[in-house]
């Protein structure tokens, strides 16, 4: 009853689009006649989204789907009066987003649709959009749609947790006076508090935890602004890094290095060489390929170069793995973003001031910022330049 007199007067406040979080344990709420947002959805089912907690929806086989389909109204027969992928969208969340550590966590990617399977009819296949997706076309139904792609999408985070407007749900209802802030607009429900499980809480970016319905907000915003990367399929990233190897192994093979340079190549430069492009499209997932590899062949070419002249040397460039942990995201983040001098940061972070000049010169080292370049540029400086252009960072 809370819930569905929150969603009424978000709605009598002009409020385009009501997107509503179902909690894991209304699943065992039995059906009755006196269903509040069951009545909600058949008044308003343009206007209301119902969120479907499930895992990853990127499974190779369909997501086995709670049934929630009491809130769907239905006609005198049993037959549902909308279709179930008009009022419910999937949201994706798997307990190890609290500490991501792969690109394909749930709270790194997002997929934009699903298939799904009915818990008591596991032939009935139910394909989904993702809430994010299904808010935008009601948001826009008079408008024309940018091109939602088929494969996951990396998600951009527009800020820290709090970047988007909020409203406390008590002072909402305990209010008689309207709410003109909320009009035109798409509102999400659910719970803001990382520390409640029914939060669904994240680890950003930034470092901190954010509740799943703050993601939500930088999905949407993402899809609204068409700011987003697709991620290449696995297959095609594979394939990409098999026919790399295939065509640097035969330019070398049948190429003009002699016998002892060709050794030195196989020993030293082949295995080093392949190692970062293939952690390199593992962290993009593919969106910079062929820069990637003009770089790196550069790099390899000066390698070979330095074979032939009886040095084995690898360049810099291929010896560093950019692999930054979370202190170093928070220093790197204070220091590009807010331009905090090494104190500064050391007392946001409550650290002393020696840890963090230590944590910004291994900075300076994985990034291979350790010299000033013919412009006399600021070593700080070309550290938040070379991390923007890693795509480590996004100003």
């Amino acid at each position: 009853m809370i819930y569905s007199n929150l969603v009424n007067r978000l709605l009598d406040a002009d409020a385009a689009v009501v997107v509503l979080n179902l909690l894991p344990n209304w699943v065992q709420t039995s059906d009755h006649s006196n269903n509040p947002i069951k009545t909600l959805v058949q008044r308003q089912s343009d206007r209301i989204v119902l969120v479907l907690p499930t895992s990853s929806a990127t499974q190779p086989h369909p997501t086995e789907w709670r049934t929630y389909e009491y809130f769907l109204p239905a006609t005198d027969k049993g037959k549902p009066l909308f279709p179930p992928q008009w009022i419910l969208g999937f949201a994706e969340y798997e307990p190890e987003a609290k500490h991501p550590q792969s690109i394909r966590s749930t709270a790194r990617q997002a997929s934009l649709s699903g298939q799904f399977t009915l818990t008591r009819n596991l032939e009935r296949i139910q394909p989904l959009d993702s809430a994010a997706l299904l808010t935008l076309k009601k948001f826009n139904r008079q408008k024309q749609l940018l091109q939602i792609p088929q494969t996951p999408i990396q998600i951009h985070f527009w800020g820290a947790k709090g970047t988007f407007p909020s409203l406390e749900a008590e002072s909402i209802l305990s209010n008689s006076r309207s709410f003109p802030q909320v009009g035109n607009k798409i509102v999400l429900v659910g719970f803001s508090e990382t520390n409640n499980p029914d939060a669904f809480a994240i680890r950003s970016p930034f470092g901190e935890l954010m509740p799943a319905v703050e993601l939500q907000a930088n999905l949407l915003a993402s899809l609204l602004a068409g700011s987003f990367d697709q991620i290449v399929p696995i297959w095609l990233q594979k394939a990409l890094i098999v026919l790399g190897g295939i065509f640097i192994s035969q330019w070398i093979v049948f190429g003009k290095l002699d016998d002892r340079a060709r050794r030195r190549y196989w020993y030293w430069i082949y295995p080093v060489y392949l190692k970062p492009p293939i952690k390199w499209i593992g962290r993009h997932q593919g969106g910079f390929v062929v820069v990637s590899k003009l770089e790196r062949r550069k790099a390899f070419l000066e390698g070979v170069k330095h074979a032939l002249d009886g040095k084995l040397e690898i360049p810099r460039e291929l010896r560093y793995d950019i692999d930054l942990d979370e202190r170093e995201m928070q220093v790197l983040m204070l220091l590009c973003r807010e331009s905090l001098t090494d104190k500064a940061i050391a007392m946001r972070l409550n650290l002393s001031l020696k840890t963090i000049q230590n944590c910004v010169q291994r900075l300076k080292a994985k990034l291979s910022i350790d010299y000033l370049d013919e412009n006399d540029t600021s070593t700080r400086v070309a550290l938040c330049m070379e991390a923007v252009r890693r795509k480590l960072i996004v100003l």
